[in-house]
Parts: structure tokens; C-alpha cells; sequence
């Protein structure tokens, strides 16, 4: 393993080729290794894998610095042609890479020869390193489905101080700290066991409250992996799968207790929770109980347990409701804390959250933990399993920040370094899509990943293709550019303009219904058509009227089948009435579609006349299944037939049957890749190119929009909705969403919006259309600083019941007509994420969603002052009030300050909320 400031800088001085040797054009100071072809610069260098890594079907691994050393693996270097060709030569693979000099770098593009295994993954560059106490920042995009983009700083990259991990990671399997060293057996079932029937034992009656009895009494869950009998053992609840609820004592005075299931869904995990809170009651209430019961909740670990589907914190919220004067509950939030509370006499329960997670410093501290345990228990304690296989997988601290994506569905395929000492590194693939029909690009998209991190050896990132290349055959890679001495927003420009990533809003909808989107927020308008009817004029308009219940076996059901609309929306006739309805009042419609899967439960027409075959098929030649709540269904293969023939009747239906002014079609572009190994797609990695070319042909019969994006995607849609649910705090988010800041320190980077920077001129954009609505004062000023548009959600049939959302709704619309028609389409000028003023509020946690700091942006000639945290700043000369704004451009001033309420002034006119 090499050191990176060795390798960035000690390289220098063994390189054999001169960049004089390479023409005029070859950047300065940049060198290939004689030796392996390992690349180096003042600023960046190959790491441990020399310049590329590849991986193949069977998991394992070759490399560039594998060829260093011989062994039957031969390295070559050859000048030709202008350009620089780096050859690889071995019984497993050859790789030839062909460098070429490029506008202030290099474009490296590769012809990769496996021989025998299929080759998976091709990383070029593999990781190249840094040192650290060089880096400004480091621009990297963000999942699509997340956020905008990040700029990382030197400390995101080093080893977190103390005992503020990084974050935890599954380190390995340990069956035998159960089976062994605590010495307990184990009955492992299908994990697709039905749920049993559930009974109380004699002995639980004395455990548990009459209430939970009842309860429990004729319930059924799973139980599939109940302990087997022992000596020792306390069977409170009982199934015919053996135990669901018990305690083994090691013959000493307390127990370890577990459930004896893997526990997922809702239901389960409801009756996990009902009898775990119900014993560890009766443990704190038994008679010489000790006087603490504490909850393990670690910070940045998982949030809920592997196998255990009741949040950690939930547990942590249960135990301190059984907090009394004489039983103080605690939680342990860090490894010492866990073991200075082991070895202590003063706790009665401790319980570990994280199924069969079992936390330790390192993997092989895992058998003196467990001991500990079994130590604790023997003298007294009782220890908590709440799901899975006891102590199957250690999770363990991570000392580092890491960050991988896959592209898509981050947003780029882009990374830039800025360094303290005056050099720049830009990295990006180059995948242009010359014009074509769509289905027939000369040149199949490749998708990808990008990764980075720290480590011991300092920072790294990588870039990854992802391929599919059968022994025998051979495939070209994509070019990848490594830019030096670009400043960002340059490379930025350099990297669209290589890709083709300039389709202009104008080329996509038509001028005057352009100026009409940019006027309308989306309104997510559920209820039946005539509850919409009775109420079109009363909206505000224009609005962008979005509708999901019409589907026709309702939503996330019997897809691709679109129509007729369902009973309880009412008829083909009435839907043709509201749409006539809705645009006299002045409204644009957009209904919810989703082309990219296919519902059961039941299937619609469509799937049933069908069958599997154009379902996608992985690697193993399995179907892929999707479950979404309670609501399942089956990954399809864009390239078939049948898939394709279901996608143009639902466009037909909204542009010609009953036309429509944006057809909203979901997770076009919200998805990740897949391999599909249907035979209907041509080549296995061929699923992204799949989704382009459906968004292509699509864009050619109506204006599109789709959930979240990516920026192939953004090229050819007209509005993306979403890309903030890890930075943007709307209210009733789903279970899985956290803050960004939350998984890295606030402190280690700030948001730097390349996807805006990319598309803002060239789609519109609101939050998530279906769970992401301005709402309230903090979602307002968050959607201005970001330079979205506005959005809310409301039933039809309510819409007259409440005076107080319409008028909210009422300034969104004027926020939207004044506002964000301004800067709707138009490119970002400057943007700056300051999080100084909430590090100087030393009694603020920078972690929560309340506070942010302040946003300063301009977009086209809308200069915009954002307060993202709940207290009054002071910024720029104006006292802004608690998620306040000052907003200006030619004609408009609108503020929110301090002591004042909503103020819009445009072009003379005035406006207040509220209303004086």
C-alpha cells in the first residue's frame, strides 16, 4: 500500500517520459510511471491499484500496479499517433489504455480483452489519491434523489476526532459467538415462514401485564429463528416454532433475552415492540431491580436493526417510558459507554437495538464483547435481542467518511478538486449522443459510479464503468477526461458541452405554455373529478393540477394500465370534462404516470395477456421484484416489446384521447441502473440506455416531467421534481429520510449545487411531487434559496373546509407569479452555502434541521438572501427574520424580515401575508 504524499510526489522523480516528449499539448508535470503506467501531478496520484482495477463475474479482482512486478503479466508503453498507448498483457486480461492530450488534460479511453470470466466493473481512473492539508474542496454530485450536489472540505476527508464516527459498517459473520461462546443453539427456518400463532406461557403470566396478555393471545407472527430448548431457558411467549419471546441465564442471575424471529413488516415489529416494552416493565419493576435500564443508540449507525424493523429510536423512546424516580433510563451512544455499562452493577436492562448488529471496536474484539455480555448476564443483568440471528454480524466504527453513488442516479458523472495550492483536477466521463432515433444510438450509454473518501493513507476518489464483457470478447470503454488547471464552473462548462448537455427549455415546450408553467405551482389535487370540478375556479391559476388517484386499479397497482380512471375518481367522460374545465379556469394538467414497472396484487390486462417475459432479469436470471409500502410488483425490461407497446398507449391516451399539457412519468428519474440479462435488451447493462431512449421518444410527443433526475435525463425532460429530501426539511417525510447532515458533520461540507449549475436554465423544478410540498415558513425559504418552484398538496373535497391553506396557497401562487416566474429557466449566476453564522451560535446543534445558515444566490437577475435557520440574522445590512428572505430584482422587491410579515412589491403593486 502505498503513502499518497509518496505517491503524488515521489513518483516524480522515477518517471521515464519527459512531457516535452508528448508535444506542446501534454499537460506539465503530469507523468505516466515506467513501471506500471501509475499517473501523477502535483495535485493527485494512482493509488494501491495504479491507474485501473477491474472485476469480474466471480467478485475477484486484477489491477494496473498487479503488472508491476511481473509474475506473467507484462506492461508496455508505446508513443504513437500523438498519442500515448499503455498496455497490459497477462493470462486473464489485457487492457490497452490509449491516453490522448485534451484541452488542459488528458482523455484516457480503454480496450479491455478478458479471456475466460466475464468482466463486470472497469475503474479508470482506479482511486487516485490526496493529501488532505492540500485540498480546497472537492466538488461531488449527490444521488439525484437526495440532493444537489456537495462541496467537500479537507476535514471530510481525515479521521473523525474521538468518538464521533464516521458512520458504522457490517464487518463479517460470527455464528459462533452465539452457537460457542455463549454456548446457545439456534432453529434456523425458511425466512419466508408464515406467521404462527402466538401463546403466553404459565411462566409469561408472571412477566407480563394482563393487558399485553390479551394482546398477545391468538396473535400470530413469524418465528423463524427461536432458540432451541436448554436447560437454563425462560419461555415467556411460545409458538409451534419454538420460542418467540425467552431468556437463557447461563445458570447465572439475569438472562439474555431475545426474539426468536426475524422481524419485518409492520405487523411484526408491532408485536416485538408490544412484548419487549411489556418484560423490560416488569424488569424494572422486579423487586431489588437495579437502578438504571438503558437503550444502545449509536450515532450515524443504522436506524433501524438488521432483521428488526422497529427504529432504534423507538426502542430508545419506549425504555425512557418506563422511567421512574427509582429506575433513570440512560442511552449508551457510544462503545465505552456499552462497556462501562457491562461491567457495572447498577444497570437491570440493556438493550441492543440493532437485531443482529452486535457493535464492537474491531472484529476481533467481537468474542471479548460477547463475553462481557455473557458476564453481565451471569452476575445479574439482562441483556435484549430484539430480531434475527444473536450476535450473527458485528458492526463496527468507521474512522472515516466515505461516499459512493452509482450514475445514475447521481446527477453527474463529474468530480473537481480545488487545491490550497493553486492547481485544479477535473475528472468526468464523456458519453456524447450524437442525433439519432431513439432505440437506435450508435453507441450504448454506459452507466457507472463514483466513489471518495479517507483512509490512513489520506483522500481518494475512483470512477467506475459498468460492463458486461464475456471472455473472448473485447469492449472500448468510454473516453474519461482528467482536466487539469480548470477552474470548477470552466470544467463544469467543459463537461456538458463533451456530453451534449445543452437542450435548451425552448427546444422542449412551446414559448407561450413555457410562460404559463413558470406562473403555476404544482398542486398535488387528490379526490374525485367532480369534488375538482366543483372547485377549478376557486384555484388560483394557473396551477399545475397533479393527479394520481385516477389510476386505474389505484395508485402502485396493476401497472402499466393507466385507464379507464378508477370508479372512485369517476368516468372517461367526467375525466374529459374536468380536463375541458380545468384549462378554462386557466390550469395546466399533469397527471401521474409510471412506465418503468409492472403491479401485482393484483396484475392489470397488460401483465396478464403478457406474462414474465418482459420482465428484467439479473445476473442469475432471476426477476427482479419492488415492493413500495404494500403495494408490489416486477422490474421490466424497457427494451421489449410488450413494455414498449404499454408505454406508447399511455402516451397516446394523454396526447391524443385526452391530451394533457406535461405528462409527469415517475422514476425515470429516480432509478439506478441494473444488469438485465432479458433477451429482448442488447446488451445486459443496457437498462439506463433503456430509460434515455424512452424519455427521448416520449419528449418528442409531449412535455415530460419525472421524479427526481439525473442530468441524461434533465436533457430531455421539462420539469424535475425532487432532489431534496436529504437537505430540505418538509413536513411527514417518508421512514427512510435523513438529513445529509446528519450522516457528515456540518462542519466537513456545504451544498454545492453542480445539477442546478447544469439544468437550471433548461427545466423547471419543484420538490418531490408526492411527498414534498411548501408547507410552511422554513420549506419557503428553502425553496427560494434553491431556486424552485412552489408546490402544496390538498383534496378537492376539502379545499372550501379550510380558509387558512387556501390563503397560504394563495400567496404561494403570488410567490410563484411574481418570483419564481423570474428566475424559473434561467442559469445560476452565484450561489453560496454559509453555515458560519449557526457555528458561531455555539448553542446550536448543526445537526438538526432547524438551522442551516444562509444561502446567497442569484439566478438570471433574482438576487435571493436566504435565513435557513430558525433565529433573526442580520445579513448583507438586512435583519432577516426566523427563515426569513430578501429578494430582489429589476421591478420586484420581497422580503420576509424581521418583525414584518410577507412583503411582495412588484412593478408598483403590493402585496402582504398576511393580509392586513
Amino acid at each position: 500500500m502505498r503513502e499518497p504524499v509518496k505517491c503524488v510526489v515521489g513518483l516524480l522523480g522515477i518517471m521515464g517520459v519527459s512531457a516535452s516528449a508528448w508535444g506542446a499539448a501534454w499537460p506539465q508535470a503530469v507523468r505516466f510511471s515506467d513501471r506500471d503506467g501509475s499517473l501523477t501531478s502535483p495535485w493527485v496520484g494512482s493509488g494501491e491499484s495504479g491507474l485501473w482495477c477491474v472485476r469480474f463475474d466471480d467478485n475477484s479482482t486484477l489491477d494496473a500496479a498487479a503488472f508491476s512486478n511481473g509474475n506473467g503479466r507484462h506492461f508496455a508503453m508505446r508513443e504513437a499517433d500523438g498519442s500515448r498507448f499503455l498496455t497490459y498483457t497477462s493470462s486473464e486480461l489485457d487492457v490497452t489504455i490509449r491516453v490522448t492530450p485534451a484541452e488542459s488534460g488528458l482523455d484516457l479511453q480503454a480496450d479491455l480483452h478478458p479471456h475466460a470470466k466475464t468482466l463486470l466493473d472497469f475503474d479508470c481512473p482506479a482511486r487516485l489519491r490526496f493529501n488532505p492539508d492540500d485540498l480546497g474542496r472537492m466538488v461531488f454530485p449527490q444521488d439525484g434523489n437526495l440532493g444537489l450536489g456537495m462541496a467537500l472540505n479537507d476535514s471530510f476527508f481525515r479521521a473523525r476526532p474521538g468518538e464521533a464516527y464516521a458512520g458504522w459498517h457490517v464487518q463479517a459473520f460470527h455464528p459462533a459467538l452465539y452457537t460457542g461462546t455463549l454456548g446457545c443453539a439456534i432453529q434456523m427456518r425458511d425466512l419466508a415462514d408464515p406467521p404462527v400463532r402466538l401463546q403466553v406461557t404459565e411462566t409469561g403470566r408472571a412477566f407480563l401485564s394482563e393487558s399485553v396478555q390479551r394482546r398477545l393471545a391468538g396473535a400470530e407472527a413469524v418465528v423463524n429463528r427461536a432458540p432451541k430448548p436448554g436447560p437454563s431457558d425462560c419461555v415467556i411467549v411460545d409458538s409451534p416454532n419454538g420460542p418467540y419471546l425467552s431468556g437463557t441465564s447461563f445458570g447465572g442471575k439475569g438472562r439474555l433475552w431475545r426474539i426468536g424471529a426475524c422481524v419485518t413488516g409492520e405487523r411484526n415489529a408491532a408485536i416485538s415492540q408490544l412484548a419487549v416494552t411489556d418484560l423490560a416493565r416488569y424488569l424494572s419493576e422486579s423487586p431489588g431491580h437495579r437502578p438504571k435500564i438503558a437503550c444502545i443508540v449509536l450515532p450515524k449507525a443504522p436506524e433501524r436493526g438488521i432483521w428488526s424493523d422497529v427504529a432504534c429510536r423507538a426502542w430508545e423512546t419506549a425504555l425512557r417510558g418506563l422511567a421512574r424516580a427509582d429506575c433513570r433510563m440512560e442511552t449508551l451512544d457510544s462503545l465505552p459507554a456499552i462497556q462501562a455499562a457491562l461491567a457495572s452493577d447498577a444497570y437491570e436492562l440493556i438493550l441492543n437495538p440493532y437485531g443482529e448488529g452486535f457493535p464492537v471496536e474491531a472484529r476481533d474484539q467481537a468474542e471479548t464483547m460477547a463475553r462481557a455480555v455473557k458476564a453481565y448476564v451471569a452476575a445479574g443483568g439482562n441483556w435484549m435481542e430484539v430480531g434475527g440471528f444473536p450476535f450473527l454480524q458485528t458492526i463496527v466504527p468507521d474512522r472515516y467518511y466515505t461516499l459512493q453513488v452509482n450514475y445514475p442516479p447521481a446527477f453527474s458523472d463529474f468530480v473537481h478538486l480545488s487545491c490550497k495550492s493553486g492547481g485544479t483536477v477535473a475528472v468526468y466521463g464523456i458519453q456524447p449522443r450524437p442525433d439519432h432515433e431513439p432505440w437506435h444510438a450508435e453507441t450504448l450509454f454506459v452507466p457507472g459510479a463514483l466513489a471518495c473518501g479517507g483512509d490512513p493513507q489520506g483522500g481518494y476518489f475512483g470512477h467506475r464503468f459498468a460492463t458486461y464483457v464475456r471472455g473472448g470478447e473485447t469492449w472500448r470503454s468510454p473516453v474519461v477526461r482528467i482536466a487539469f488547471s480548470r477552474p470548477y464552473p470552466d470544467a463544469l462548462r467543459d463537461y456538458a458541452d463533451a456530453n451534449g448537455l445543452n437542450r435548451p427549455l425552448a427546444a422542449k415546450i412551446k414559448p407561450d405554455l413555457l410562460e404559463r408553467f413558470k406562473a403555476a405551482p404544482l398542486l398535488k389535487l387528490s379526490g374525485p373529478c367532480r369534488a375538482m370540478m366543483a372547485i377549478a375556479e376557486q384555484i388560483p391559476a394557473p396551477s399545475i393540477i397533479h393527479n394520481a388517484e385516477y389510476l386505474m386499479g389505484g395508485f402502485d397497482k396493476q401497472l402499466p394500465d393507466h385507464l379507464p380512471p378508477n370508479a372512485s375518481f369517476g368516468t372517461m367522460e367526467e375525466m374529459g370534462e374536468w380536463f375541458v374545465l380545468a384549462r378554462k379556469a386557466g390550469h395546466l394538467i399533469a397527471p401521474y404516470t409510471n412506465p418503468t414497472w409492472w403491479c401485482d396484487q393484483p396484475k392489470g390486462p397488460t401483465f396478464v395477456a403478457s406474462g414474465d417475459a418482459p420482465l428484467l432479469r439479473t445476473l442469475k436470471g432471476e426477476t427482479h421484484h419492488e415492493q413500495y409500502g404494500p403495494n408490489g410488483g416486477w422490474t421490466t425490461t424497457l427494451w421489449h416489446p410488450a413494455v414498449q407497446a404499454a408505454n406508447r398507449k399511455t402516451v397516446r391516451q394523454f396526447t391524443q384521447d385526452y391530451p394533457v399539457d406535461l405528462l409527469f412519468q415517475d422514476q425515470c428519474g429516480a432509478r439506478s441502473w441494473l444488469y438485465d440479462m432479458n433477451p429482448a435488451s442488447p446488451t445486459p447493462y443496457a437498462y439506463t440506455e433503456g430509460m434515455l431512449a424512452m424519455n427521448e421518444e416520449d419528449s418528442r410527443r409531449v412535455p415530460l416531467g419525472t421524479e427526481s433526475g439525473w442530468d441524461r435525463v434533465a436533457n430531455e425532460q421539462t420539469m424535475l421534481c425532487g432532489m431534496t429530501w436529504s437537505i430540505v426539511p418538509t413536513r411527514n417525510p417518508p421512514a427512510w429520510r435523513q438529513a445529509l447532515k446528519q450522516r457528515f458533520a456540518p462542519e466537513t461540507w456545504t451544498i454545492e449545487p453542480l445539477s442546478l449549475r447544469l439544468m437550471h436554465d433548461k427545466v423547471l423544478l419543484t420538490h418531490h411531487d408526492l411527498g414534498q410540498f411548501v408547507e410552511d415558513p422554513r420549506s419557503l425559504v428553502w425553496t427560494f434559496a434553491l431556486g424552485y418552484g412552489m408546490s402544496y398538496v390538498a383534496h378537492a373535497s376539502h379545499w372550501l373546509d379550510n380558509p387558512e391553506r387556501r390563503a397560504w396557497y394563495g400567496w404561494l401562487s403570488r410567490c410563484q407569479k411574481s418570483v419564481v416566474a423570474r428566475y424559473a429557466g434561467t442559469p445560476v449566476r452565484t450561489f453560496t452555502h454559509d453555515r458560519s453564522p449557526l457555528f458561531a451560535a455555539r448553542s446550536k446543534d448543526p445537526a438538526t434541521w432547524d438551522d442551516d445558515g444562509v444561502i446567497l444566490a442569484t439566478y438570471g437577475t433574482v438576487r435571493i438572501i436566504a435565513n435557513l435557520g430558525n433565529t433573526t440574522r442580520t445579513v448583507d445590512g438586512h435583519r432577516l427574520a426566523p427563515f426569513g428572505y430578501w429578494i430582489e430584482a429589476p421591478g420586484l422587491l420581497a422580503t420576509r424580515l424581521d418583525g414584518e410579515p410577507y412583503i411582495i412589491r412588484d412593478n408598483g403593486q403590493e402585496w402582504r401575508y398576511p393580509e392586513r
